[in-house]
């Protein structure tokens, strides 16, 4: 959508949007995008990772951000509410792609999206695609304990082993050993807090054996930060990030006020 709009500024040509619900609702998450990060395809013009906006108002947001010469007109939605998941709009789920079979993919895939640029397996090829978190040397048991004392009232995370793949190594399919993630409740669901935690687990129970910077190029983009690399680098918990992406994610509240188009 930014690439699109940033030629019909260069075309001189009207961008028109049909509006479609944001499909894990209105909650914020996440940092925001340090300056070197942005103008990427992964992070956009800076937002955090969930950024709790539909595609209009992201539409609107950018335009306004980048100061782009744009005709923009956003055609809304009828009958939406920020409050809505995509399950609360009675509207008919088409898979985007195999690895998102169901709305509520796109909730886990917040969990563990930053892991893709990992050796780690995501459930590729399995029916729960982005819910599984694992490695062929890990222990499903030591790991979910371990997870078990964060006390997240949120998630739930159960040892799991099954077969699966690395995203990087598609065709290397192996008995993998991890944990299921289960959220109680979507609505009450807070992924990426969650995600830290996984990190955090990751970096203290395995050190030797996951490669969190298997893509580096594309796994700072994702995170649009340096900040968990530097702590893991020097062997500090991650979940000290939690106070400051919380303020991140109440500054961008602020930021985007403007731009919301239903309430």
């Amino acid at each position: 959508l930014f690439y699109l709009m940033d030629s019909a500024e260069e075309a001189g040509c009207e961008v028109i949007i049909v509006d479609r619900p944001n499909p894990i609702g209105d909650t914020v998450e996440g940092n925001l995008t340090v300056e070197k990060y942005k103008d990427t395809l992964l992070t956009g013009f800076g937002y955090p990772i969930r950024h709790g906006m539909t595609l209009g108002e992201l539409a609107l947001m950018y335009k306004a951000t980048r100061g782009l010469d744009l005709s923009l007109k956003v055609l809304p939605m009828e009958g939406y509410t920020r409050d809505m998941l995509f399950c609360d709009t009675g509207l008919p789920f088409i898979p985007p792609t195999p690895n998102v079979p169901s709305p509520d993919t796109f909730m886990y895939f917040a969990l563990t999206g930053l892991l893709q640029s990992s050796n780690l397996s995501l459930g590729g090829g399995t029916s729960f695609p982005f819910r599984f978190v694992g490695h062929k040397d890990m222990s499903s048991d030591e790991f979910a304990e371990y997870l078990s004392r964060a006390e997240l009232s949120d998630v739930s995370f159960l040892p799991y082993t099954c077969n699966s793949a690395s995203r990087w190594e598609p065709e290397n399919v192996q008995v993998t050993n991890g944990v299921i993630a289960y959220f109680h409740d979507l609505r009450a669901a807070r992924p990426i807090r969650a995600q830290l935690y996984l990190f955090d687990a990751i970096a203290r129970l395995y050190p030797n054996v996951i490669d969190l910077e298997w893509k580096p190029s594309w796994a700072r983009r994702r995170m649009g930060t340096d900040d968990i690399y530097m702590l893991i680098e020097r062997g500090e918990s991650v979940l000290s990030l939690l106070d400051k992406w919380e303020r991140d994610s109440q500054k961008f509240r602020e930021m985007r006020e403007e731009f919301l188009i239903y309430k």
